[in-house]
């Protein structure tokens, strides 16, 4: 981050001792470290986007009901529906759905004919707006299209919020204290003071939460644990 060697505040790199090396250098063996500045970005997108974010909630779990009410006939009758009972996704969206309708893929909906706004997949704690999500959302925010390079950036900001409702949980993923989101350790369940999110999804969850939004970071430079410590000439632990 410094052009000139007189700049920099770190002494050679000839000897570290990593504390609990297991957890260092296995468990967050990848794990970045991120160096980052201020983006100075207009912080009210994320209390609008996290608006749009309940309102395609709400009509997702409308959409469930209206499923969930027609599917033993949709069982019964495939047919009817122009749905195919042989297709394999088919028997695997109607036997997601009876467990938990934010299971399904969007492949899976399109097969028991379900309408879906966001598709979850919670193993990448990952959301994304599907076509009918995204029509609703432009709807909504009564900007035309998001293929306009001046609303490019909406979905982003909207799949963040959906990610920050349906994926990310208080008193699992994160605390709140005082006026503040604190990010849990996934591995040892310690609190990470000073630590955030990158890509405005920190952002997301303070609007979630209702606290006080900060200004989004962008990423300066970032490196690994693994990395970092490879820098060194000797490793001790």
């Amino acid at each position: 981050m410094k052009h000139n060697p007189r700049d920099q505040v770190q002494g050679p790199q000839d000897y570290v001792v990593v504390d609990e090396v297991d957890s260092i250098l296995i468990d967050e063996a990848r794990t970045p470290l991120i160096i980052s500045g201020p983006a100075r970005d207009d912080i009210s997108v994320y209390r609008m986007a996290d608006d749009i974010a309940k309102a395609l909630i709400g009509k997702q779990e409308q959409a469930n009901r209206e499923t969930r009410g027609r599917l033993d006939d949709i069982a019964a009758h495939p047919e009817q529906y122009g749905l195919d009972p042989s297709n394999a996704k088919y028997r695997e969206g109607l036997k997601k759905f009876r467990a938990d309708p934010y299971w399904l893929s969007s492949d899976e909906g399109d097969a028991i004919g379900h309408k879906q706004y966001f598709v979850v997949e919670a193993d990448r704690k990952s959301v994304h707006m599907t076509e009918h999500g995204a029509k609703a959302a432009q709807s909504h925010l009564g900007i035309g299209t998001f293929y306009d390079s001046k609303n490019m950036n909406w979905p982003h900001y909207i799949d963040n919020a959906l990610r920050a409702h349906k994926v990310y949980q208080r008193d699992k993923e994160y605390v709140v204290q005082n006026d503040q989101i604190i990010i849990v350790d996934e591995f040892t369940g310690r609190l990470m003071h000073g630590r955030q999110w990158s890509d405005g999804l920190h952002q997301a969850v303070e609007a979630k939460e209702r606290v006080t939004v900060k200004q989004e970071s962008q990423t300066l430079a970032t490196i690994t644990l693994q990395n970092l410590f490879k820098l060194y000439k000797q490793l001790a632990a």
